[in-house]
C-alpha cells in the first residue's frame, strides 16, 4: 500500500465474523511517512597544539551541526557525533559534541549521525577528521653582520634564510613555513613577507628582521 497522504494517515481497520458480517468491529491506526535527512560534510576542524605540543585538543564537535544540516530545519532532526561507523549506524557511544578531547595519536575520523526526531530509524551518517597541528617555538636567533663593500654605505646583501636551524631546534623543518617581516604587525598578520630572504639588502643600518 502507497499512502496518499503526507506526513500522515489514517488507516481504518474493519473486522466482522466470516459466518456473520453483523458481528463486527471498527479501529484505526496512523501511518507516517519520516523525512530521511541528509547528511552533510563539514569542513574538517584543525587546532593549534599548546606549549605541551602533545597533540592533545578539545574541540567543540557541535560546532558543525550547522554544516551536517545544511538548509534542513534543526528543530527536525538529532544530531550526534561518534568514534566509529558502527557507533554512528546503531546511535551508540555518542561522543560528547560540547567539548570533545582527541586522543593525541594523529588525525581522528569523527562520524555523524544525524536522524529524524520522528523515527530514528530515519537517519543518515557522515565524517570528517579532526586534527592537532604542532604549536611553532621561535628559538633564539643570532645577529647577522657583514662587512660593508668599499662604499661604506651601511647597506649589503643578506641571507637571512642562514638562520633557520637556530630558530627551528629540534622541531621538524617540514612541519613549518617560515617567512620573514619588516614590522611585528606583518609578522603576526602573515602579511608583507620579505619577498626573497636569501639575498636581502637591508633597508636601514642595524634592521630588525620578524620571524
Amino acid at each position: 500500500y502507497i499512502n496518499v497522504q503526507t506526513p500522515a494517515e489514517t488507516i481504518y481497520v474493519r473486522v466482522e465474523s466470516v459466518t456473520d458480517a453483523t458481528c463486527n468491529d471498527t479501529g484505526s491506526f496512523d501511518i507516517t511517512v519520516s523525512p530521511t535527512p541528509v547528511a552533510n560534510v563539514p569542513m574538517d576542524m584543525i587546532a593549534c597544539d599548546d606549549v605541551s605540543n602533545d597533540g592533545i585538543a578539545t574541540f567543540i564537535l557541535s560546532s558543525r551541526n550547522s554544516m551536517v544540516l545544511g538548509a534542513q530545519n534543526p528543530a527536525d532532526f538529532n544530531i550526534s557525533y561518534h568514534s566509529t561507523q558502527a557507533d554512528a549506524d546503531a546511535n551508540t557511544a555518542a561522543l560528547t559534541s560540547s567539548g570533545y578531547m582527541n586522543a593525541g595519536t594523529g588525525p581522528e575520523t569523527i562520524y555523524v549521525r544525524i536522524e529524524s526526531v520522528l523515527n530514528d530509524a530515519c537517519y543518515n551518517t557522515t565524517s570528517f577528521l579532526i586534527r592537532v597541528d604542532p604549536q611553532a617555538v621561535f628559538n633564539t636567533a643570532q645577529t647577522i653582520t657583514l662587512c660593508d663593500d668599499a662604499s661604506n654605505d651601511g647597506f649589503e646583501i643578506f641571507d637571512i634564510t642562514s638562520n633557520e636551524a637556530d630558530i627551528l631546534g629540534v622541531q621538524n623543518p617540514t612541519d613549518f613555513t617560515i617567512t620573514y617581516h619588516n614590522t611585528q604587525m606583518d609578522a603576526d598578520m602573515d602579511t608583507a613577507s620579505i619577498p626573497n630572504p636569501v639575498s636581502y639588502t637591508n633597508i636601514s643600518t642595524g634592521v630588525e628582521i620578524l620571524v
